[in-house]
């Protein structure tokens, strides 16, 4: 009877051991858990993300305007007829130096003439 104890309570430990390590055991079912919640919620992310370009193929396809919209926003297409306006905003508080983007038509000074600052380049910038 004794023998048949010790070989249960061995048994036992080593199910227990089974149960606590690391490779295969609480803790790694624990992790896997978490890693399957985390792909679950970036596969509805991306399902979502999937649908949405799936109706802009489908009217991009079914309709005309849509692609005219689109060439517009992301191609900054005009038309023959049409005249662009660049809009430049300034920041409440600029910088002291601040200049828009605007573009430049001198960058650099011919030798011998005084070199001017980055306010009189934009400053002869064409409108």
């Amino acid at each position: 009877m004794k023998k048949l104890f010790i070989v249960f309570v061995l048994i036992l430990m080593w199910l227990q051991y089974r149960l606590w390590s690391p490779d295969g055991g609480i803790s790694e079912w624990l992790r896997l858990q978490n890693e399957l919640a985390l792909a679950q919620a970036k596969i509805t992310t991306l399902e979502a993300r999937n649908e949405a370009l799936k109706n802009i193929v489908i009217d991009l396809q079914s309709h005309t305007a849509a692609i005219e919209t689109q060439a517009r926003e992301v191609l900054h297409f005009i038309s023959a007829n049409e005249t662009f306006f660049r809009v430049i905003t300034i920041p409440k508080e600029a910088p002291p130096n601040y200049l828009p983007n605007l573009p430049r038509t001198r960058l650099s000074t011919p030798e011998g003439e005084p070199a001017s600052s980055a306010a009189d380049v934009a400053a002869e910038a064409p409108p």
